[in-house]
């Protein structure tokens, strides 16, 4: 058996699709991944002789193919949306030919929903199409689907501390101008610059100082495009130092900052 890393995923999509929901009762056994959002209504799924689960609004179910299961809903509002897929082309997952590197739970609680929300409506409406390049296109939006979902099975946070992250990185942001450091994101958040590190390096895989001088670059990159000198771009980015702006700058986008000056 084959153990893929996220990196790894080169998703396969059979079928996509949106649709609004009615009362159901399923009593199945499906051959393929399904990864199923469940918007503005409410699901339970049962898997025979294991726990019943309820999935709920802004709940992602990942329905594991070969398992028998019911899916049932008593509801007739909201909507639903499926993906089924396997992970990696030229294999099954109901066969074993191989697994993701990853603890999967059944129910994922989605921290940012509104973002899988849309990127899953895009994903039916170009399944549903035609283009020339529709299979590469749906398969493109699967991945990065699953790659976000991997994200939340892969740091096993409480949303709880997702919560806080995000609320660092918008603080972050709302003071990117300013000689900020991981001293000033702790005592705002009254916890230990050390805490903040690790918080930071264990979920997004970065330490604070990397976030902050990604976030200087990506303003940066507007103000050089709009004509000013590295100076006064380093200088309105929260850099005291021109040159220590250039070499990170470089370090992030990979071209010197003089280089993107119209």
């Amino acid at each position: 058996m084959q153990y893929l890393n996220p990196i790894e995923i080169s998703p396969i999509v059979r079928i996509a699709n949106y649709h609004s929901q009615a009362s159901m009762y399923y009593k199945r056994r499906i051959p393929d991944i399904q990864l199923l959002l469940v918007i503005d209504t409410e699901l339970t799924y049962q898997i025979k002789d294991k726990e019943r689960h309820t999935i709920k609004h802004g709940e992602l179910l990942f329905i594991e193919p070969g398992t028998e299961h019911v899916l049932t809903s008593g509801n007739d509002k909201g909507a639903i949306s499926s993906i089924h897929c396997e992970f990696t082309p030229n294999q099954t997952w109901v066969s074993a030919d191989y697994r993701l590197n990853l603890n999967i739970p059944v129910v994922t609680k989605l921290i940012d929903f509104d973002k899988m929300h849309t990127m899953y409506r895009h994903c039916a409406n170009i399944y549903n199409g035609y283009s020339n390049y529709k299979s590469a296109r749906v398969n493109a939006i699967a991945k990065d689907i699953i790659l976000y979902l991997c994200e939340h099975w892969g740091n096993e946070a409480s949303a709880e501390i997702n919560s806080r992250l995000q609320n660092m990185i918008a603080y972050i942001q709302q003071n990117i101008t300013l000689p900020i450091t991981r001293n000033d994101i702790a005592e705002h958040f009254h916890i230990t610059p050390e805490h903040v590190n690790l918080l930071f390096k264990k979920h997004i895989g970065v330490p604070p100082s990397e976030v902050i001088n990604r976030e200087r670059c990506k303003m940066a990159y507007k103000y050089l495009q709009e004509g000013h000198s590295v100076k006064e771009t380093a200088f309105a980015c929260g850099y005291n130092d021109p040159f220590y702006f250039s070499r990170i700058f470089k370090q992030i986008f990979n071209i010197s900052p003089k280089n993107i000056i119209n």
